[in-house]
C-alpha cells in the first residue's frame, strides 16, 4: 500500500499557491552539458549559496550557469560515489549518505565512520543530533541511529525499541524522533520514552519516504508489499490526504513553503498536489525524464528536480500566464478593466473573465451572452458600459444598446473612457463619405449626448486611444496623427510629431501623460511641451505599445523587449536632470513577458498587480516573485589557476615562476536570472590596479610580474542588485633568480664595476698617452742635453782653452791680454750657465719633495723673501718624468713670485691626496690681472709655459690673483696619472684595486707599436 500521511497537532488549514505547474519558469540541464556528468540523486544548499548535487560519480557544485566537479577535500583512498542524501548541519559539517555507509566533512577533512550503514537517511532535530532513519540491514540494532562524537550509536528491539527495521525518520510534532518501521511509527521522546503508532489496517510497510513544513507536520509516503497505492495522512493517528489524481509509482516527495505536495516518481513524471487537486507534468511537458530521484526548495523558493537525465527547475516568475489552459474562457482577452470594486474584468472572445485578488473567479460573477468584448468602463456612478466589435456600444451589464439620437455610427468604436462628470467617451468612425472621419462621442445616462469630429488640422484622423485627464478633459491618441485633449467643446494640439500612431495613454495628473509610441515613449504636458524618451536615454528598447502609471508613481511599459518596470525615484530624477540616464527594471521572456509588439492598454488593480494581455493570453505581474528587491548577490571567487594549475589547492596560493597567464575563476549565487548578472573585478599589486567589468565568469591575465596580488570581484544584477561585500583572494607569484633583488643588487654592483671598469680603461689610456708623450719628451730632452753637453759646450771649452793660450802669450802689460781674460770670464760664466741648462734638461730622478726643497733653497738665495715649504699627506713615488715637470712649473712659480709679486712671504704646499696630487704656490704680494698679457716669453715659458707643462701632463692648472690680494697658483694632477703603480699600499684599497687591474689589463693588451722605452 502506497501512502502519503500528515503527522500533525491538529488541523491545519492548507495554503494556497497563485500559480499552476505550467505557470513555472522552467529550465532544463541534462547530463553531458554544462559540466554535469551523471545522473544527480541528492540536493542540497550550501551555507554560502551554492547548491550541491550528489551524483552517482560525486558531488558537483552549481552557480547558476555550470555544474563543477566538487572535493574540497585531500584525496582519500575511498572515494565518493552514489551519494544519496546530503545534510549541512549548523555547526556547518556536511554528512554524505553513500551507498556503503555514512561519511562527514568538517574543517576541510573528510571522515568516513566505521559503522556499516547503506543508504542512511539523514536529518537534524532542535537539539542539533543528527539522526539516521533508512539504516538498510536486518538485526537487533537496526530501528534508528543517531551520530555521537566520531560514532555512530544505533539501537533496536535488542535493546527494548518497539520497531524494528527504520525506513526512514523525521522530528515528531510533539518533540522527539519519529521511526517509521515495518510495522508502523514509533515515537522516541525527549526523555527517551517511546511509544508506537501501528500502520492503518495493521499493514506491514516496504517502503517509507517522510517530509515536513516550517510548522512541523510530518508527511509519509508509504508502499505496502503488496502494492496497493494510497495516499494518508496522520495526526496522532491517520488520516488521508485528498487528491484528484491517483499517484502510484512514488519514490521521493517534499512539501514546498507555499504548502503544495511535490512527488516524484520512478516512470510517471512528477505530480503536485495543491488543495487535493493534482497536476501533472512529464518529459512530454518538458521534464528531463519522468525518473525522479530527489526534490528540493532553495532559499529563493525554487524547485529542483533530480531525474536520472538531468536537472529541472521550477521557478516562480515575475509575470504569471493566464490562457485558456489556466481556466479562462478564450485565448482573446481585450482590453482589461478595473471596477470601482477593485475586481480585474477581462472581456474574452467567449465572454468576460474575472479576477479578484489575482485569482480567477469560476464561474466570472457577471456572465455575457455577448462575442468579441473588446472594451468595458464605468462611469462615476457605478453603471458598466461595454463596447462589443462589430455591434457597438452597451449600456448596464450588456443589455441595453446606447440610445443613440444624434445617428452617429457606432459600428465601429474605439476604446472607453469615463470621466469624473458622469460622461462616457468613445470613438466612432464615420463610413458615409468619401474619407473615413473620426468622432468623439460623449454618453451619458445610457445615450449619446454630443459627438465631436476631429479637426480638419490633423485630417479628421480616426480616434485609437482614449483616456480621462482626471478632470473633465480626454487625451485623444489619433492613427498616426499624434494626439489632441479635448476640454470645454474643443480639441487642443499636442507637440508630438505628425505621423505618430499613439498607443498608450497614462495620465499622471490634469494636464500631463505619458503617451507610448512604436518610437518612443513622450511626457506630454497641455502647455505644449512633449519630451521624447528611448534608447538614447538608456532604455533597453523604444517600441512600447502600452503604458501604466501606479498610484506610487511608478511607471510599467509593455515593450517588444519585455515589460519595463521605472520607479517613481527614477523617473524625478531623470526629469530634473537632462543630462542623466535612465534605468529600467527589464523584465524579459526569461522572467515570463512576452516579447512581441502586442498590448493593450496595462492596468494595475488595488493589491498592486500589474496586468496587460497581448490579444492571445492574459499576464500578471507578481512583485512578490523572483527575488527579492534589494537582496544582495552574494560574489565567489572558485578558483584561480596559474597554466591550468589551482593555486586554491595548494599551500600558501604560490603560482609557479613565470607563469604565461593566471585565470581567475569567480560566480554569484543567483539562481533565478544569472544571466542579467555582471562582474566588476579589480587585480592589485602594490600601486598597480587593473580593473574591469565582464558577463562572463572568468577572466584572464598574461605575463604578471612577481608580487603578492590581491583579486576581488562583486556580482550585480542589471547594476542595481550587487554583492554586499566584495568576494577576495590572494596569491603569490615568486620571483625567477633574475627577478629577485639579489639578482638586481648584484646586477647594479656589475654594472657600476664594468662602468668603473671602462673609466679605469680609458685613464690608463690616457696615463698611457702622457706617460707616451712624457718619456718622449724626457728623452728627446736628454738626447739635446747629450748633444749640447758633447758638442756645443765642450767645443766652446776647447775654443776657450786655445784663447786662453793666446792670451797667456801675451805680455800683461799689453791692453790685449786684458781684453782676452775678460773675454775668457765672460765665456766661462756662459759655459757654467749652459751647464745649468743641460742639467736642467736632465731627468730627476730625486722624488718631487727633494726636487721642490732644492728649487726653494735657490729661490731663497736669489730673492730677499721668506719661502715654505709644506709637505701634506705621506709622499708617494710618482711616475717617470712627472716629479720634473711639476718641478720646472713650481721653479716658474717661485721666480715669478720673487721677482714680479714684491710679496714678503710665499707659501709652496704640496698635498699628496688618494685621488689627486696638489700643489699650491701662493704669495702676499701686489698680485695681478688674471685678465692681463705676460710678453715676458723668454723667461722659462712664463704663465705660458706653465699652462703647456699642465696640459702635457693632462693636469688641471688654476690661477687665483686679483690686484692688491696676492696671487696663489694651483696645480691638479689624477693620481691614477701621477702616482707609480708600486707607491706602496697605503694608496688605498680603490687605488690598489684599479691597479690590479691596470696591470691585469696590461698582461691581456698587448702593447702598441710605438710604444719604446726610454734612452
Amino acid at each position: 500500500m502506497f501512502v502519503v500521511g500528515a503527522l500533525a497537532a491538529g488541523p491545519v488549514a492548507a495554503l494556497d499557491p497563485q500559480r499552476m505547474v505550467t505557470q513555472y519558469t522552467h529550465r532544463v540541464w541534462t547530463i553531458g552539458f554544462d559540466g554535469l556528468g551523471s545522473s544527480a540523486l541528492s540536493i542540497t544548499q550550501s551555507p554560502d549559496g551554492y547548491l550541491l548535487f550528489g551524483a552517482q560519480d560525486g558531488i558537483y557544485r552549481f552557480n547558476g550557469e555550470r555544474f563543477q566537479r566538487w572535493q574540497p577535500w585531500a584525496r582519500t583512498p575511498r572515494s565518493i560515489r552514489f551519494v544519496n542524501s546530503m545534510l549541512f548541519a549548523r555547526d556547518g559539517s556536511l554528512y554524505l549518505s553513500l551507498r556503503d555507509g555514512l561519511a562527514r566533512y568538517r574543517d576541510g577533512k573528510l571522515f568516513f565512520f566505521k559503522e556499516q550503514l547503506i543508504e542512511p537517511s539523514l536529518f537534524e532535530d532542535a537539539r542539533n543530533t543528527i539522526w539516521i532513519g533508512y539504516l538498510g540491514y536486518e538485526g537487533g540494532h537496526n530501528e534508528i541511529c543517531h551520530v555521537d562524537g566520531d560514532r555512530v550509536i544505533c539501537r533496536g528491539t535488542a535493546d527494548g525499541a518497539l520497531c524494528s527495521y527504520g525506513l526512514d525518520a523525521a522530528p515528531s510534532p510533539q518533540g522527539g524522533v519519529l521511526s517509521f518501521g515495518k510495522e508502523g511509527v514509533c515515537r522516541l521522546s525527549r526523555s527517551g520514552r517511546e511509544s508506537r503508532l501501528d500502520y492503518p489496517g495493521g499493514r506491514s510497510m516496504g517502503y517509507a519516504r517522510v517530509t515536513w513544513d516550517r510548522a512541523g507536520r510530518v508527511y509519509a509516503m508509504l508502499r505496502s508489499t503488496n502494492q496497493d497505492f494510497n495516499l494518508e495522512t496522520d495526526g496522532l493517528g491517520w488520516k488521508p490526504i485528498s487528491s484528484s489524481q491517483k499517484i502510484e509509482d512514488g519514490r521521493t516527495f517534499f512539501k514546498d513553503r507555499e504548502g503544495a505536495l511535490w512527488i516524484g516518481t520512478y516512470h510517471s513524471g512528477l505530480w503536485r498536489v495543491v488543495n487535493g487537486k493534482a497536476e501533472h507534468f512529464t518529459h512530454a511537458d518538458g521534464l528531463s525524464s519522468n525518473n525522479i530521484a530527489s526534490i528540493f526548495e532553495d532559499r529563493e523558493g525554487s524547485i529542483w528536480v533530480a531525474t536520472t537525465q538531468g536537472i529541472d527547475q521550477f521557478r516562480a516568475p515575475r509575470i504569471v500566464r493566464f490562457a485558456a489552459q489556466e481556466g479562462l474562457s478564450g485565448d482573446r482577452p481585450a482590453n482589461l478593466f478595473v471596477t470601482t470594486s477593485g475586481d480585474l474584468w477581462v472581456p474574452n472572445v467567449n465572454g468576460v473573465d474575472a479576477f479578484r485578488a489575482g485569482h480567477l473567479l469560476t464561474p466570472a460573477p457577471r456572465g455575457s451572452s455577448r462575442p468579441v468584448v473588446l472594451s468595458l468602463a464605468q462611469d462615476s456612478h457605478g453603471r458598466t458600459w461595454s463596447l462589443v466589435g462589430g455591434v457597438g456600444v452597451f449600456y448596464g451589464n450588456e443589455r441595453t444598446p446606447v440610445r443613440n439620437d444624434q445617428l452617429v455610427p457606432l459600428q465601429y468604436p474605439k476604446d472607453l473612457a469615463a470621466t469624473p462628470d458622469g460622461s462616457v467617451w468613445t470613438g466612432s468612425i464615420r463610413k458615409d463619405r468619401a474619407a473615413r472621419e473620426g468622432t468623439l462621442v460623449q454618453m451619458r445616462a445610457g445615450r449619446v449626448v454630443a459627438a465631436f469630429p476631429t479637426p480638419e488640422s490633423v485630417d479628421r484622423a480616426e480616434i485609437h486611444k482614449l483616456a480621462s485627464d482626471g478632470g473633465i478633459g480626454v487625451w485623444v491618441g489619433l492613427e498616426n496623427h499624434g494626439a489632441l485633449i479635448f476640454r470645454n467643446g474643443r480639441f487642443s494640439s499636442l507637440a508630438l510629431p505628425a505621423n505618430t500612431n499613439v498607443e498608450g495613454i497614462a495620465p499622471i495628473k490634469p494636464g500631463s501623460a505619458w503617451m507610448s509610441t512604436m518610437d518612443g515613449l513622450y511626457y506630454v504636458t497641455t502647455r505644449g511641451a512633449a519630451r521624447r524618451i528611448g534608447v538614447a536615454d538608456g532604455l533597453p528598447c523604444e517600441a512600447f505599445p502600452g503604458v501604466t502609471a501606479t498610484s506610487t508613481g511608478d511607471l510599467w511599459l509593455k515593450s517588444d523587449c519585455g515589460l519595463l518596470h521605472i520607479a517613481r525615484r527614477e523617473l524625478d530624477r531623470f526629469m530634473n536632470n537632462e543630462s542623466a540616464r535612465l534605468r529600467a527594471d527589464q523584465i524579459d521572456a526569461a522572467d515570463g513577458a512576452p516579447i512581441d509588439e502586442f498590448s493593450n492598454h496595462p492596468v494595475e488593480t488595488p493589491d498592486g498587480r500589474i496586468w496587460f494581455s497581448n490579444f492571445t493570453a492574459l499576464f500578471m505581474v507578481d512583485s512578490g516573485a523572483g527575488s527579492a528587491p534589494g537582496r544582495p548577490i552574494p560574489a565567489f571567487v572558485d578558483d584561480i589557476l596559474a597554466d591550468g594549475k589551482s593555486l586554491l589547492a595548494t599551500k600558501g596560493r604560490r603560482s609557479p615562476t613565470r607563469p604565461r597567464r593566471i585565470e581567475i575563476n569567480f560566480s554569484g549565487t543567483d539562481f533565478d536570472r544569472p544571466d542579467r548578472l555582471e562582474f566588476r573585478y579589480e587585480l592589485s599589486r602594490g600601486r598597480q590596479l587593473w580593473r574591469g567589468e565582464t558577463k562572463g565568469r572568468s577572466v584572464s591575465f598574461t605575463d604578471l610580474g612577481p608580487g603578492r596580488y590581491r583579486f576581488m570581484v562583486v556580482a550585480c544584477e542589471n547594476g542595481i542588485r550587487c554583492s554586499r561585500t566584495p568576494a577576495a583572494q590572494t596569491f603569490d607569484i615568486p620571483p625567477t633568480f633574475v627577478q629577485t633583488w639579489m639578482f638586481k643588487v648584484a646586477m647594479a654592483f656589475l654594472a657600476a664595476f664594468a662602468a668603473w671598469a671602462a673609466y679605469r680603461i680609458w685613464l690608463r689610456q690616457v696615463t698611457i698617452d702622457v706617460q707616451r708623450r712624457t718619456e718622449a719628451r724626457l728623452g728627446e730632452r736628454e738626447r739635446i742635453a747629450r748633444d749640447l753637453h758633447d758638442t756645443l759646450l765642450q767645443g766652446f771649452q776647447g775654443l776657450l782653452l786655445r784663447i786662453q793660450g793666446v792670451a797667456n802669450s801675451l805680455p800683461r802689460e799689453d791692453h790685449l791680454r786684458a781684453g782676452l781674460e775678460g773675454a775668457l770670464n765672460r765665456g766661462e760664466q756662459i759655459i757654467v750657465e749652459g751647464r745649468d741648462r743641460v742639467r736642467e734638461l736632465r731627468v730627476d730622478e730625486n722624488g718631487l719633495p727633494e726636487i721642490l726643497r732644492k728649487f726653494v733653497d735657490d729661490a731663497s738665495l736669489d730673492c730677499d723673501v721668506e719661502i715654505d715649504l709644506e709637505i701634506e699627506g705621506i709622499p708617494r713615488d710618482l711616475r717617470g718624468g712627472i716629479a720634473t715637470e711639476i718641478g720646472q712649473i713650481a721653479r716658474e712659480a717661485l721666480s715669478n713670485a720673487c721677482r714680479h709679486a714684491d710679496a714678503s712671504r710665499i707659501v709652496l704646499t704640496v698635498e699628496f691626496g688618494p685621488r689627486q696630487l696638489s700643489v699650491r704656490i701662493a704669495d702676499d704680494g701686489k698680485g695681478m690681472s688674471t685678465q692681463r698679457s705676460h710678453p715676458d716669453a723668454t723667461a722659462h715659458f712664463g704663465l705660458s709655459g706653465m699652462r703647456e707643462r699642465a696640459e702635457r701632463l693632462k693636469a688641471s692648472l688654476a690661477i687665483d690673483s686679483a690686484p692688491g690680494r696676492g696671487t696663489e697658483i694651483s696645480l691638479s694632477l689624477s693620481s691614477s696619472v701621477a702616482y707609480s703603480p708600486n707607491s706602496g699600499a697605503m694608496a688605498g684599497l680603490l687605488d690598489r684595486a684599479g691597479d690590479l687591474f691596470d696591470r691585469t689589463w696590461s698582461r691581456l693588451q698587448k702593447r702598441s707599436s710605438d710604444m719604446e722605452p726610454s734612452p
